[in-house]
């Protein structure tokens, strides 16, 4: 989809947004530099508070905290007030990423497992199951 939409309208004012979801599904795929080329890409683009989080966090990931850290601090300074404000992260996203690190820290888990889990995770809490 994210190829698609790149054809369908190259000089859209949200191509940082689709070369952001380029590197997530690359990512995810095992792809690592060419993530980081969607990234790279993305930034290029437009930095913003909706999308440049993202790339911060693929950043760090990907083994280049300190160009992170950068990107960071550059947001930073752009948005001083700059902060998570969305309820969603606390009370779905932070208990699964909880779980998740310390899934890694234990070595039991792999990428493709996962975004399986966040996914799975994501569905029992938007329908209203525990899980």
């Amino acid at each position: 989809n994210a190829s698609l939409a790149l054809k369908l309208g190259p000089v859209s004012q949200d191509r940082a947004g689709v070369w952001t979801v380029r590197s997530l599904v690359a990512f995810a795929q095992g792809d690592e530099q060419a993530a980081l080329d969607a990234i790279h890409r993305a930034l290029f683009i437009r930095k913003d508070t909706f999308y440049t989080p993202a790339s911060v966090a693929l950043l760090y990931v990907l083994g280049r905290q300190d160009e992170a850290a950068s990107l960071l601090r550059e947001m930073q300074s752009l948005f001083p007030d700059l902060e998570p404000r969305n309820p969603v992260f606390y009370v779905t996203m932070k208990p699964i990423d909880d779980v998740l690190a310390a899934k890694w820290e234990q070595g039991i888990t792999t990428l493709p497992m996962d975004v399986a889990e966040i996914y799975s995770n994501l569905r029992n809490r938007i329908n209203g199951e525990s899980g």
